[in-house]
């Protein structure tokens, strides 16, 4: 008897995952998806003295692309927040915020933080609404040059 309640209980649990409403977009399931960029990359200075980053950028999605949308175009702001002397390009902190607009007409917003690692920038951080909402965010972008310049790396949401 006790076998067949543990049964009975296996099996509707698994009818009701089964007839559970499946939840639409790329907020589903916890697989990371992952995105091949390439844009331009700059950093400047603001008036007060401190440093400015700024990339822009499309990616194509690489990895679990199922139920993500198929491309997008981004934009990411930074604010240095601790420099990399000698190099007045370089940083060792940045935060700031990535927005993105995607091919099937959403959008996302995430909160990062960043930093130079050997010749890459790398990001990480939370989305903070839209597809891919509660999920984190990764990026390593290669730019050329640390002051400007054309770059291509990955961007990525898992979790």
């Amino acid at each position: 008897m006790k076998h067949f309640k543990r049964s009975l209980a296996v099996v509707a649990g698994m009818a009701m995952a089964t007839m559970a409403p499946a939840t639409a977009g790329a907020n589903t399931g916890t697989g990371m998806v992952s995105y091949y960029t390439a844009g331009t990359y700059e950093q400047t200075t603001n008036t007060d003295g401190g440093s400015i980053a700024s990339a822009s950028g499309t990616g194509d999605c690489q990895a679990a692309c199922a139920a993500a949308p198929a491309a997008g175009a981004f934009t990411i702001s930074l604010t240095v927040t601790k420099a990399h002397p000698p190099s007045p390009c370089r940083f060792l902190q940045a935060t700031g915020t990535m927005q993105a607009t995607w091919s099937d007409f959403t959008s996302s917003s995430a909160s990062i933080s960043a930093r130079w690692v050997d010749e890459a920038i790398r990001m990480t951080g939370t989305v903070t609404s839209g597809t891919f909402q509660g999920r984190s965010i990764s990026a390593l972008f290669h730019p050329p040059s640390p002051c400007s310049g054309p770059f291509t790396g990955t961007l990525s949401f898992s979790g």
